[in-house]
């Protein structure tokens, strides 16, 4: 049911969901959950492809349990539910609603620009989508202390902060953010 709630709850067929965020969301513990999608894989309902789990809609695709696991009849005791069974979810719990993917990316690129205007002393006026995305490139790349080095070297370089034949200042964080630039800056230790 987890499954199909982080899946098409949000309109996707599948997503990239960890065994921790299950093991959240149900109470079960982290290794059984990854064995319980293991089984499920196995039974072919639910389908993995790299990190991204789905819930496979074709029930005709599934294989079902041998003759012997489904025939039993239910005893009496089998009837009750657990103390465990009845527990409801932890709060707090992060889902979608939440907690994204988005805010996540927002508040790194937020905490970059901010690091940048303390490191450079230039005002970062605004934080649109193709800043974020440079940002994210960025972070994928390099290290934080290669980024913040690079920049570092980036205001003391003259030529960059206005003493050129035109006086102009090179030096915005489109510029601090491109990938040849931080690394046409990183000292040579940090590489």
């Amino acid at each position: 049911m987890c499954l199909f709630r982080k899946t098409y709850g949000y309109h996707k067929k599948e997503d990239w969901i960890s065994g921790s965020q299950i093991a959240k969301m149900t109470g079960i513990n982290k290794c059984h959950v990854s064995r319980a999608i293991s089984l499920l894989c196995d039974r072919k309902m639910v389908t993995k492809r790299g990190n991204k789990t789905g819930f496979n809609k074709y029930t005709s695709q599934w294989i079902e349990l041998p003759n012997g696991v489904t025939n039993h009849e239910v005893t009496k005791r089998g009837l009750k539910v657990t103390k465990r069974g009845n527990r409801e979810l932890p709060n707090g719990v992060h889902t979608k609603e939440t907690i994204t993917k988005e805010t996540i990316q927002k508040k790194t690129a937020d905490a970059v620009f901010d690091k940048f205007e303390e490191v450079t002393s230039i005002k970062v006026l605004s934080r649109h989508k193709k800043r974020v995305s440079a940002v994210k490139r960025a972070c994928g790349v390099f290290t934080d202390e290669q980024i913040i080095s690079a920049w570092e070297n980036m205001t003391k370089n003259t030529f960059l902060n206005g003493a050129n034949e035109g006086r102009k200042k090179y030096l915005t964080i489109d510029y601090a953010l491109r990938l040849e630039k931080i690394e046409e800056h990183i000292p040579p230790e940090l590489l």
